[in-house]
């Protein structure tokens, strides 16, 4: 736990593949929190180093499809 004295119910733990595929969601929007879950979405295949993503864009090399 993070703070010394703090409940066990604050510790966290993984529930297996229990929505595991999912992402929780959470807006506060003209005074309600609203929540709600979507699908994860995949991990990019592509092998793009940030730093030579951000050379390319900076340098106009950057093509809009």
């Amino acid at each position: 736990l993070p703070l010394p004295g703090l409940p066990e119910m604050f510790r966290f733990s993984l529930a297996g593949d229990y929505l595991s595929d999912q992402t929780q969601l959470v807006s506060f929007n003209h005074g309600r929190v609203e929540c709600w879950w979507r699908p994860v979405k995949p991990i990019p295949q592509e092998d793009n180093w940030f730093e030579t993503v951000w050379e390319d864009f900076r340098e106009n090399r950057i093509m809009d499809d």
